[in-house]
């Protein structure tokens, strides 16, 4: 299996107005406060490991730019199979001129889309009577689903 991209969208992460009632153009600044969400799974395709506790140390991976990139180090436990999820709230500014008797709306667009990745592993059991065996797995896949391409899109109306 190789790695895949899917369920893109484009999603509005915030809306902001900025308005001008003068008879000169004018310049705005427009906090925009807005939550992103992450999330992931760890998981195998042998359903008998749903629920069991795993230690982990990888790299972190997640969409940028339509595509894959692998950043920093991860390093905990995790519950095998279950998704854990992060959301940090943000804020932005975006400078606008906005015209005269007018008003500008301003949305925070991103693209919000999930990817599967295959990964190796290595498994250690510990048997009933103390005895440790290890196996070389290659059924892992990581599930993620992150926000990328982050820009600002306006439009002017006339009040």
């Amino acid at each position: 299996m190789d790695a895949r991209i899917y369920d893109q969208s484009i999603v509005t992460m915030a809306t902001g107005v900025a308005t001008n009632g003068t008879s000169n153009p004018n310049t705005a600044k427009v906090k925009l406060s807005y939550t992103d969400t992450k999330s992931s799974t760890w998981s195998g395709n042998v359903s008998l490991k749903v629920g069991v506790k795993i230690t982990i140390k990888t790299g972190i991976p997640f969409l940028a730019e339509g595509h894959i990139e692998i950043t920093g180090e991860l390093s905990g436990s995790y519950t095998w199979g279950e998704t854990n999820e992060s959301s940090n709230t943000l804020e932005t500014e975006y400078e606008v001129n906005v015209a005269p008797q007018s008003l500008t709306r301003i949305s925070l667009l991103a693209t919000r889309g999930s990817c599967d990745i295959p990964y190796s592993y290595t498994q250690r059991d510990t048997l009933t009577n103390g005895n440790q065996v290890t196996y070389r797995m290659d059924d892992g896949v990581y599930t993620g689903v992150n926000s990328f391409n982050f820009k600002y899109e306006t439009k002017e109306e006339k009040l």
